[in-house]
């Protein structure tokens, strides 16, 4: 399969993207600094241009990503993690990524990105947030996480939707989307339920 980061409308750009990702891929998720991800100066000046691109957006890189990870899903019992992380934090607030990744539930290959999604926060807890409708709610990101899991995700055999406590929220369950189940602390996965051989003595 061609390596992709994205189309951008522009052949450069999409060659562009491929180097990026190329170059990421050899780094294994290490320093990733521009300058030593470009492996040298005229790499560096590549994917500095690049990323200053106006046409190369997250969207476009993330659509990519999800449209990767559909065909691996295809016929597999899927199971969708979704988790927030911290990118910046100042203050109480900062910036965060609350990402989706597709794995398969019987050998736990890691099948791609589903969904990616930016978050801001602000310091200090927002006033009359109770009463706020779940779409104006932080909150919401896991709603639209499971959402892009089944969406994403619609040709597999089987989608769960998998999160840590913070998503046991009323509209979780209530607003599941057609297509996954939910998974987590004290619900099985797809797999957990085989048969396993049994070693005497343990």
């Amino acid at each position: 399969m061609e390596m992709r980061l994205g189309r951008f409308g522009d052949r450069r750009l999409e060659k562009g993207g491929a180097f990026l990702l190329g170059r990421l891929v050899a780094s294994g998720g290490r320093k990733l600094r521009v300058r030593r991800l470009g492996g040298s100066r005229a790499g560096e000046m590549r994917l500095t241009r690049f990323l200053r691109n106006d046409a190369v957006t997250c969207e476009e890189m993330l659509s990519e990503a999800a449209a990767r990870t559909a065909e691996r899903c295809a016929g597999r019992h899927v199971v969708a993690i979704q988790d927030t992380t911290v990118l910046d934090s100042s203050g109480g607030g900062g910036a965060y990524l609350h990402a989706v990744i597709a794995l398969d539930g019987e050998d736990d290959a890691i099948l791609g990105l589903v969904d990616g999604q930016f978050l801001e926060r602000s310091g200090g807890r927002r006033a009359g947030r109770r009463q706020a409708r779940i779409e104006e709610k932080e909150s919401f990101r896991w709603l639209m996480g499971a959402d892009q899991a089944a969406s994403v995700c619609a040709g597999a055999a089987s989608v769960t939707v998998v999160a840590d406590r913070e998503s046991d929220i009323f509209e979780m369950f209530a607003l599941r989307p057609e297509g996954a189940e939910l998974g987590g602390a004290g619900r099985p996965r797809p797999g957990a339920c085989r048969r396993r051989g049994i070693v005497r003595g343990r």
